[in-house]
């Protein structure tokens, strides 16, 4: 929990300056490409994340890719005191919650969607219109399959989740009956 808390104020900072520089999409787009390095390769995923790995060591790699010209110098700057704070491991959660940020300035959001079922183009597009009616916002789905709900779907949109599973339908009326 302290991790997401802080996670959240990097990512606000963050924004802020990026906003105020007008380097939102630059600075997602280079945090995205060294999320993606650590994801792909095993050892810069390691070295990331491993806090035998000296702040200062993480800090001079961090500079290294800036001076090669790999990073711009705001999200050099960032990452390089991500390291210094020894932060560099909640690198992705940051960068989720940038994009986050970036989507809600533009009236976006994304619906973690959950079906019994393989939803098709169609279906997903009805779901997006839907919950865009609901919300007020442009939303995009991003649709898993969980057999375990029996039928219908399960939306979680920020906070917000919005069950019309038939799961939580015979959950809903066990809990009545119970009560």
């Amino acid at each position: 929990m302290r991790t997401q808390v802080a996670a959240r104020r990097y990512a606000s900072a963050l924004y802020e300056e990026a906003r105020a520089a007008g380097s939102i999409s630059s600075v997602i787009e280079k945090l995205d490409a060294v999320t993606s390095l650590a994801d792909d390769s095993k050892d810069f995923g390691v070295f990331v994340k491993n806090p035998v790995i000296s702040k200062e060591d993480k800090a001079a790699v961090i500079s290294r890719l800036n001076d090669k010209g790999m990073l711009d110098k705001f999200t050099g700057s960032f990452l390089v005191m991500l390291a210094m704070k020894n932060r560099l491991e909640l690198l992705d959660e940051i960068t989720g919650y940038l994009k986050t940020l970036a989507m809600e300035e533009k009236g976006e959001a994304v619906a973690e969607v959950t079906s019994a079922a393989e939803l098709n183009a169609e279906a997903v597009k009805n779901l997006e219109e839907a919950l865009s009616k609901i919300t007020g916002k442009k939303i995009t789905a991003v649709v898993t399959v969980d057999k375990s709900i029996l039928g219908g779907v399960v939306a979680k949109i920020g906070s917000t989740l919005y069950d019309a599973s038939i799961k939580g339908q015979i959950n809903k009326i066990r809990d009545r009956l119970i009560s």
